[in-house]
């Protein structure tokens, strides 16, 4: 017996190739024989709702996307940053997490996630700004919106300051200080509920903070 889930995935892949791969067919060749210009590291989660391609309209070989629970930087997205910065000349990182981030909820209510997932140890091992943040938070607000609106805040804040430091070990192995002087690591938080992305870097060598990204284009 032929499981649904497979048979409608095959058929959007039908659909797929029959509405847009044929219409862009020279577009896709040129993906190998002329490779296009990659301009981006993406770490995201890997909650389904969230589809980096979707939110930047991006284009096939535009970015390099390592998705992972909770955004977690871990060793294969070093190697992503490595093989963009050294291979595609890649000089922006973004890691972007998610309002509803069910990785982060673990980090505010523990008890209620099933060990058997594996979650518990995949936080305490990357998230270690976010529980240390969640100590301040009074056990009763913990369930509240806004308490988790800040822990996966100061979860991405966290994994921006490891791709960082990622880049500059890379630019001091590398013996290249241009990599880490030219490489913009940012921070995004994407809100599934109303669409709206908030992006944390520092301003112009203001404190940094989170702003709007309508604000940002001005």
């Amino acid at each position: 017996m032929v499981n649904q889930t497979l048979l409608k995935r095959l058929e959007k892949y039908q659909q797929f190739h029959q509405e847009i791969y044929l219409c862009k067919k020279d577009q896709h060749e040129k993906l190998v024989k002329n490779p296009p210009i990659t301009d981006a590291v993406i770490l995201t989660c890997s909650d389904p709702r969230v589809l980096p391609s979707l939110t930047f309209l991006s284009e096939p070989g535009d970015e390099f996307v390592d998705q992972t629970l909770g955004n977690i930087f871990t060793e294969n997205t070093a190697i992503a940053i490595r093989t963009g910065i050294m291979l595609k000349d890649v000089r922006l990182v973004l890691v972007m997490g998610h309002s509803d981030c069910y990785a982060m909820r673990c980090c505010l209510t523990p008890e209620r996630v099933d060990p058997i997932l594996g979650l518990h140890s995949h936080i305490a091992w990357g998230a270690e700004r976010a529980l240390k943040k969640v100590q301040g938070i009074n056990p009763c607000d913990r369930h509240k919106k806004r308490a988790l609106k800040t822990i996966t805040q100061e979860n991405i804040i966290d994994q921006v300051l490891k791709a960082r430091d990622c880049i500059q070990q890379l630019s001091r192995t590398a013996k290249r200080p241009e990599i880490a002087q030219d490489t913009l690591v940012v921070g995004l938080y994407y809100d599934l509920e109303t669409g709206a992305l908030l992006v944390y870097r520092d301003w112009t060598g203001r404190k940094p903070q989170w702003l709007n990204a309508d604000r940002v284009l001005g």
